[in-house]
């Protein structure tokens, strides 16, 4: 198994410690003398709940596929001790509590919904009150509304997934004007930092994509005619995977794309988009879910066009609950798995140390687009996103 998840149980622990300390800070019992000589024990305040940030609470293994480094790096600060936006633990320990919004592109989506779990919980820890707002299916012009309202309130950070830059180009522009630090998660590009907003994280695009094509030339023989699911034209990051692929697999004529379909993340749209493919064109023998949101239809769709499982090699993204039940069945052979989705915390810690003017650049690129990406199978699956 990866030794990435070997440490998990020292992460946890480590959000367990958070959590005890915090409450540990809660108020402790009084006691007052009634009229009579018997001293009676008046009621214990009420001491406000303490932060659930252990495995048992909104970080819970089941649905939680939180890093070692995000709860190293994001919550309680590196090996050196915590950031100085984390080092207050409770509203009342920061010296201002920024008003932080998360404009979540898709609510409906198990990985993005942990994301925005993870955005709420972590809010008293690192100084930030949050706010989450997003559509349930992919809507470009309400998130742009969103953004403008976000504007309005007065916000001091925004958090988003820039899908599409030309849209965004404005907004985020009159964002930044007005003081707010925009992190865009995943979507814009790494080069686009600067231009429409101040960080990114995401993933190395190249390296997914060179991941992609040494895959694909494998499992196949060299000999891979492909179907490349995408959200939509416009999601830039997605495009630079599907670049990057192609430009490694130009010395391997045998690999290649022959058909590339958009879903916007819906699982429904993405299984009519491959049973319609795999009809009109039988010589399809591999897909890549270029976006996470379609893996956990492929099994349904794939018997929908009598397909067995090996009969068409299939590279999808993310462990949703469907991905990993189709990894272990083997109607999915393996899964881009990387963490974008738990860097909402990473994003927002990010924008209260340059709003604290705290921030200093970091050469282990957590901020500048290089996360993680895992190739993983049944035989490395990780057990606390998947189960046993």
């Amino acid at each position: 198994m990866n030794h990435r998840f070997s440490l998990w149980g020292r992460a946890f622990g480590v959000m367990l410690a958070a959590g005890l300390f915090l409450a540990a800070c809660g108020g402790s019992p009084s006691a007052t003398t009634a009229p009579t000589t018997v001293p009676v024990a008046a009621p214990a305040p009420t001491a406000a709940p303490a932060l659930d940030l252990t495995a048992g609470g909104v970080l819970a293994k089941e649905n939680l596929g939180l890093s070692y480094f995000l709860a190293q790096r994001a919550l309680l600060g590196g090996p050196e001790g915590p950031t100085t936006a984390a080092a207050g633990t409770t509203p009342e320990g920061c010296p201002k509590m920024y008003k932080a919004w998360y404009i979540n592109p898709l609510t409906t989506s198990v990985p993005w919904v942990r994301s925005t779990d993870l955005f709420k919980a972590a809010g008293p820890l690192l100084c930030y009150e949050p706010t989450v707002v997003g559509p349930p299916n992919i809507d470009i012009p309400a998130q742009v509304s969103m953004i403008e309202q976000a504007i309005a309130s007065k916000a001091d950070i925004i958090v988003t997934c820039t899908i599409d830059p030309a849209a965004f180009k404005e907004p985020l522009a009159r964002a930044r004007a007005a003081g707010i630090v925009v992190v865009d998660i995943v979507c814009g590009g790494a080069d686009n930092v600067g231009k429409l907003y101040d960080f990114e994280y995401g993933y190395g695009n190249k390296a997914r994509g060179e991941m992609a094509c040494a895959y694909f030339d494998k499992v196949t023989g060299g000999d891979a005619k492909i179907l490349a699911l995408l959200t939509g034209p416009d999601m830039k990051t997605q495009n630079d995977d599907l670049k990057y692929m192609k430009e490694a697999c130009a010395s391997k004529p045998g690999v290649k794309v022959v058909k590339v379909e958009y879903d916007q993340s819906d699982c429904g749209v993405g299984a009519q988009k491959i049973i319609a493919s795999l009809a009109a064109d039988p010589s399809i023998n591999a897909i890549w879910t270029v976006e996470g949101g379609v893996p956990g239809c492929v099994k349904g769709a794939l018997k929908d066009a009598g397909k067995k499982q090996g009969d068409i090699k299939v590279l999808a993204s993310d462990l949703v609950p469907g991905t990993c039940e189709a990894i272990k069945e083997g109607w999915i052979d393996s899964s881009q798995y990387y963490l974008f989705f738990d860097s909402s915390v990473i994003a927002a810690r990010i924008a209260v140390d340059k709003l604290q003017g705290t921030y200093t650049p970091t050469t282990d690129k957590i901020e500048l687009g290089d996360g993680p990406i895992m190739l993983v199978n049944k035989d490395n699956l990780p057990p606390e996103i998947c189960g046993e």
